[in-house]
C-alpha cells in the first residue's frame, strides 16, 4: 500500500532510493506499464534525482539544455503544474506540440503527471505511463497519488537539505583551515599561495587559479598554481579589455560559463576554453587584487562552489592586505629616510645571515666602514638641504661601484657601511680605492659643494680573521676606519 511505501521511503537517506521506492510503488498502485521521477533543487537549476522505468527518457518532455543538466523553471510552455494532469488522447488541445511528439514517439496510451509540491512550490514530476489502454481513474485515486507525490516530494527536499548542512559543515571546517593557512605568516608571497592552495583543495577538478595584486590602475602578477603542483606557468598576463582588468575596475565577480561564446574571449587563442571565474578580492570597496580559477569544461562551477569561492575571496583580501602592510612597516623599519638605503638595523641583520652562512660553508667576508671627510663643511657652508643632496648623490656613486652581490646600508650621519660577501682583507682593499676614488670624482663634477673637497675613509674588518661577531667586526672596522682617518 501507498502507505507502507511512504514508512520505507521515510527511512531513506539518499534520494535515489526515495525516488526509486515512490515510482515502483506508484506504478504498482495504478497497475500501469512505465513511470518515471525528476525531482530539481529548490531554486529550478539543476536536476538532483532521475529514476525511469519501462525504457522511457523522461527527459525528453523537458527543454534541457545541452549539457544535460541544467533547464528552465519553466518546465512546459503552460505555467507550472500546481495538480495532478492526465492525458489519455494525443491529440489533447492542452498539450504543447512537444508533449505530443513525445507520446507518440514512446506509444504511451495514457499519461499521468504528478507535481511533487514543497510550500507550494514544485520541486519535480512524478510520470506514470500506460503503453495499452486509454485509462480513466477516479477522484480518489488521482487524490492519493497526488498526496503521494507531494509526500515524496517533502523526503527528497529533506533529504537534500541535509546534504546541504553537512555540505554546509564541512565547508566552514575547510574555511577555518583557510583562515589558519592564511594567517600562519605575514610575508606576501606565503599568503598568496596558500590563497591558491586553499582554493583548489576546496574546488577540487579545478585546472589553475592565479591571483593579480592591484594598485588602483595596473594590475600585477601575484601568484599561480596549477592542479598539478606548478607555481611557474603563467596562462597569460591580464589583457587590458579581458576579465582580470574588467573585475579589477568594476569590483565585482564574474562568472564565464563558456570562455569560446563570451564576448570578454572573442579575441583569444583557440586553445582557450571551458569555464572561468574573475573573483575581486576586495577590503570594503577597494579592490586590491583579483584571482581567477579555470576550469577546462565549461559549466564547471556549481552555485555552492562560487558561494565558497566568494567566502575564500573575502578572507584572502584580509589576508593580503595584512602582508602588504606588515612588510610596509618592515620596510620602513630597515630603510633609511633620505637615501632609501637599507639602514643600521637592515645592516646589522644581514651581518647576522652572513655569519651563519659563512660559517656554515666556511667563507670569509668583510666589511667596509665608510666615512666622508669634511662633509661638515658642506652643510656649515650651503645648510642642510644642500648637505641632504650631496649625501644622496654619493650614496648613489657608491652604489653604482660596487657589486650586485654587495650590501650598502648607511650607518647614521655621513656614515656608510659595506658588507662584501665571499671576499678577503686583500680584495676588500682594492674595493676600498675604488670607492675613494669614487668620491673624488663626484666632488670634481658636482656643482652644489663649489670648492670643498671630500674625502673618504675607510676601516676594514673581515670575519673570522678580525672578529667573530657583528659587535666585534663593527667595532674592529670603526678602529679602522679611525686609523685611516687619522693616518696623516
Amino acid at each position: 500500500s501507498l502507505v507502507k511505501a511512504l514508512a520505507e521511503m521515510s527511512s531513506l537517506q539518499q534520494s535515489d532510493g526515495i525516488a526509486n521506492t515512490a515510482v515502483d510503488n506508484m506504478v504498482r498502485f495504478w497497475a500501469m506499464d512505465a513511470g518515471g521521477l525528476i525531482a530539481w533543487d529548490i531554486d529550478g537549476q539543476k536536476i538532483i534525482s532521475l529514476v525511469t522505468r519501462g525504457n522511457i527518457d523522461w527527459k525528453g518532455i523537458l527543454p534541457l539544455e545541452q549539457d544535460d543538466t541544467h533547464f528552465e523553471k519553466r518546465m512546459f510552455e503552460r505555467d507550472l503544474i500546481q495538480s495532478p494532469l492526465i492525458f489519455s488522447d494525443v491529440n489533447d488541445s492542452d498539450l504543447t506540440p512537444q508533449e505530443v511528439s513525445f507520446l507518440h514517439e514512446n506509444s504511451i496510451k495514457t499519461l499521468i503527471i504528478l507535481p511533487m509540491l514543497v510550500d507550494n512550490v514544485v520541486i519535480g514530476l512524478i510520470f506514470i505511463a500506460d503503453k495499452h489502454e486509454k485509462r480513466i481513474l477516479t477522484d480518489q485515486q488521482i487524490a492519493l497519488g497526488g498526496l503521494f507525490a507531494n509526500q515524496a516530494g517533502i523526503l527528497i527536499e529533506r533529504t537534500r537539505l541535509y546534504k546541504e548542512t553537512q555540505k554546509r559543515a564541512l565547508e566552514l571546517q575547510a574555511l577555518h583551515q583557510v583562515s589558519l593557512s592564511l594567517t600562519a605568516s605575514l610575508d606576501l608571497q606565503k599568503v598568496l599561495d596558500a590563497i591558491l592552495e586553499s582554493t583548489l583543495s576546496m574546488l577540487g577538478d579545478a585546472q589553475d587559479a592565479h591571483i593579480f595584486l592591484y594598485d588602483g590602475e595596473m594590475l600585477s602578477f601575484g601568484a599561480v598554481l596549477w592542479n598539478d603542483g606548478n607555481k611557474e606557468k603563467v596562462w597569460a598576463q591580464p589583457r587590458n579589455e579581458g576579465l582580470t582588468y574588467k573585475v579589477a575596475r568594476e569590483g565585482n565577480l564574474i562568472y564565464v560559463n563558456n570562455m569560446k561564446r563570451h564576448s570578454l574571449f572573442k579575441d583569444v587563442p583557440s586553445n582557450w576554453k571551458g569555464s572561468i571565474i574573475g573573483l575581486p578580492l576586495k577590503i570594503g570597496n577597494r579592490v586590491v587584487g583579483v584571482m581567477t580559477v579555470a576550469h577546462s569544461e565549461p559549466n564547471a562551477f556549481a552555485d555552492n562552489e562560487v558561494r565558497v569561492l566568494r567566502l575564500i575571496g573575502d578572507q584572502a583580501a584580509v589576508a593580503i592586505e595584512n602582508a602588504r602592510l606588515h612588510n610596509l612597516v618592515n620596510k620602513q623599519a630597515h630603510t633609511d629616510m633620505l637615501t632609501e638605503m637599507p639602514n643600521r638595523r637592515a645592516l646589522e641583520e644581514r651581518l647576522e645571515d652572513e655569519i651563519r652562512r659563512s660559517r656554515r660553508y666556511k667563507h670569509k667576508f668583510s666589511i667596509l666602514m665608510l666615512d666622508l671627510d669634511r662633509f661638515k663643511r658642506v652643510n656649515d657652508t650651503y645648510g642642510h638641504p644642500v648637505g641632504d643632496i650631496v649625501l644622496k648623490q654619493i650614496a648613489k656613486e657608491l652604489t653604482d661601484t660596487i657589486r650586485e652581490t654587495d650590501f650598502l646600508a648607511r650607518y647614521g650621519g655621513d656614515e656608510f657601511t659595506l658588507l662584501l660577501p665571499e671576499t678577503d682583507v686583500t680584495t676588500a682593499k682594492l674595493l676600498s680605492d675604488r670607492l675613494k676614488e669614487a668620491v673624488v670624482r663626484y666632488c670634481k663634477q658636482s656643482k652644489l659643494i663649489g670648492e670643498i673637497q671630500l674625502g673618504l675613509s675607510v676601516g676594514v674588518s673581515t670575519f673570522p680573521d678580525h672578529a667573530e661577531t657583528v659587535s666585534d667586526l663593527l667595532a674592529s672596522a670603526d678602529r679602522k676606519l679611525y686609523e685611516d682617518k687619522h693616518h696623516d
